[in-house]
């Protein structure tokens, strides 16, 4: 189960895995080829800017937020501090592992960025059971 960085219970009340609402935040093959086709409500965004925009002009907001860029500490704190400030502060993050190395995954949990790192290329369909 996904937790929040506050450790509050998050949960997703997902019916189908098609029902799930991501914002993916990177632009790799992997999104366009697999999760774009199996998540029917799948945001693609490049950058925390971008998903920034996205997140504020959305009625619904997403279920989880996945990203899958090479780390940028300084944007990656921005957005955490962002998401804290307002409504967005419940939405489970979690960070793709193949864009990171060892040393990086430690510093996000150590500091508390992310709810989870995962192989999305290997997890993708557990997504509504992290």
């Amino acid at each position: 189960m996904l937790t929040s960085t506050n450790r509050d219970v998050v949960s997703l009340n997902i019916d189908s895995l098609s029902n799930l609402f991501i914002l993916y935040i990177g632009d790799t093959i992997f999104f366009h080829d697999t999760l774009s086709s199996i998540f029917k409500n799948c945001k693609n965004v490049d950058d925390f800017s971008k998903a920034k925009v996205k997140l504020n002009e959305g009625a619904t907001h997403p279920s989880l937020i996945i990203i899958d860029t090479p780390l940028n500490h300084f944007e990656l704190v921005a957005f955490k501090v962002w998401t804290r400030s307002n409504q967005f502060h419940k939405i489970p993050v979690i960070y793709n592992k193949s864009a990171l190395i060892p040393a990086q995954i430690k510093q996000l949990y150590s500091q508390q960025l992310v709810d989870d790192v995962i192989s999305l290329e290997e997890n993708y369909l557990k997504l509504p059971s992290k």
